[in-house]
């Protein structure tokens, strides 16, 4: 028991540090709610504190100007008490009306009265007087008396009917403790009235966020709830306004990839297709080299086998270019500055004994110095290799094929010219996909060449075009890149 105990006290600090994390974590997670929230909630606080600042000063200057108002009142009803006894001045105030005057339950008052002279006729002597200048306007000043704060009024006033010039002061001073606890109480007032209010606003900002937030809760589930093979559109039409660009993204972005899969789809079905020929020659060829007992009969089968190895060999080739060819992988293939006529010059040299093996002129005419544009090596090598190939394949014995290279302002194009048969116009769009041969075709082919040339031409942002050849037979393959730097001039290469 004491052991399950030490373990059970081993591993509450560990829940409570795991507690803790996640707790962090949410913190440090970005929230769009969070993120309203506080910038809904942050400047509504600072405008309502402000705003009970505001409130604040006004009720205590209004309390101010009433009691000053009130201090006024019994200045003045004090001045009208002076009087002239023998040529003096006096005050004629009765012992009870002046306890009345000092006495009060919070606050203490104290009045003081002068003459002209500085003399004190009455009150008391060491209250403070008013700052210069004095006039007849009343005049409201702070100041320390008995060690208390007070608030005072001074009047000046004339005592003598018979002579305006002779002036009394009349100073009237009452301590701030009514004014302070009255401060307090409107200050609690607002306080609580605004921390109210701001609770309020805090409760009504966070519920509302929330539901303003509904329709991205809808939508994760709506798209939770789908099948990895389901990619058919959100409801755009049925979102916020705000929602609906992030639903027209989502929705490209499922269309983009529904056709990326039917197109795999398709690719898989047609290489199947076109893999289940050769192999299937490939399994009779060799069981009919197996039953064959004459030398030279087997010397035929073996033949042909090879024949149908290098069928399979070359298809299984070309699919592995259109795979790389594709979309998908062939925009993570690096890209730098290559030299195109390097590159055709090198096919073209690689290509000249099966061209002369089929009595054919294969030549490459290009400018003398590089021409270089922005591509992937391996993916232009297959595509000069295709287009090379292609025209091979189809011109007859005793024709001539011609590899160009310019380059015409910032455009640069490779061009693969031959005297064959040519491609008619209405078929010079079809050719490019996959699997198409034209018939009546009696050369050996799966019908992806064109199609790899154009799945790379692509990636390459390059655009590609089929016409007829300069003396108006053959076929001519055009392809136009964007250049990358400054051309040189042109050379040509023969097999000839």
């Amino acid at each position: 028991m004491r052991y399950g105990g030490a373990v059970r006290g081993q591993r509450a600090p560990q829940r409570r540090i795991a507690r803790e994390n996640r707790a962090i974590k949410l913190l440090v997670q970005p929230s769009i709610r969070r993120q309203l929230i506080f910038w809904l909630v942050l400047p509504l606080t600072v405008a309502l504190i402000c705003s009970a600042l505001v409130v604040y000063k006004l009720a205590s200057d209004f309390v101010t100007e009433a009691y000053d108002r009130a201090l006024y009142d019994s200045a003045l009803d004090l001045s009208r008490r002076l009087r002239l006894r023998d040529g003096r001045l006096a005050v004629d105030l009765p012992p009870a009306a002046a306890d009345m005057l000092e006495i009060d339950d919070i606050d203490r008052v104290y009045y003081a009265v002068r003459n002209d002279d500085g003399n004190l006729v009455g009150g008391a002597a060491d209250l403070p007087r008013p700052p210069p200048p004095q006039d007849r306007r009343p005049r409201y000043y702070n100041a320390r008396y008995l060690g208390q704060g007070m608030r005072l009024v001074a009047l000046r006033v004339p005592y003598d009917p018979d002579n305006e010039t002779l002036f009394a002061q009349v100073i009237v001073g009452e301590t701030l403790i009514r004014r302070q606890l009255l401060g307090e109480e409107i200050l609690v007032a607002v306080a609580l009235s605004q921390l109210v209010l701001i609770g309020m606003i805090i409760i009504s900002v966070y519920l509302g966020v929330g539901h303003g937030l509904l329709p991205l809760g809808r939508l994760r589930a709506q798209i939770e709830a789908r099948s990895h093979r389901d990619l058919t559109p959100l409801d755009e039409p049925r979102t916020p306004r705000e929602v609906r660009p992030l639903v027209h993204a989502i929705n490209e972005l499922m269309q983009r990839l529904r056709g990326a899969m039917v197109s795999q789809q398709r690719f898989i079905a047609d290489a199947a297709h076109q893999l289940r020929t050769p192999l299937a020659g490939l399994r009779t060829h060799a069981e009919l080299a197996l039953r064959e007992r004459d030398l030279a009969g087997m010397h035929d089968r073996m033949r042909a086998l090879m024949h149908a190895t290098d069928r399979s060999a070359r298809l299984a080739h070309q699919l592995l270019a259109l795979a790389l060819a594709e979309p998908e992988a062939s925009a993570a293939a690096a890209m730098t500055e290559i030299d195109l006529v390097a590159i055709a010059r090198e096919v073209t040299s690689e290509w000249v004994p099966k061209a002369l093996a089929r009595d054919l002129d294969l030549g490459l005419a290009d400018e003398a110095g590089a021409i270089p544009v922005r591509g992937n090596t391996v993916l232009l090598r297959e595509l000069v290799v295709n287009l090379v190939d292609n025209a091979i394949r189809y011109t007859p014995p005793g024709g001539c094929i011609t590899v160009g290279v310019a380059r015409n302002g910032e455009r640069v194009t490779l061009s693969v010219e031959d005297d064959g048969p040519g491609i008619a116009p209405a078929d010079r769009e079809r050719v490019f996909e996959r699997f198409q041969r034209l018939a009546p075709n009696h050369t050996e082919g799966c019908g992806l060449g064109l199609a790899i040339v154009r799945e790379i031409a692509e990636a390459h942002a390059a655009s590609v075009r089929i016409e007829e050849g300069a003396l108006g037979k053959g076929t001519r393959v055009t392809v136009t890149f964007a250049a990358a730097s400054v051309p040189s001039s042109a050379a040509v290469i023969s097999s000839s």
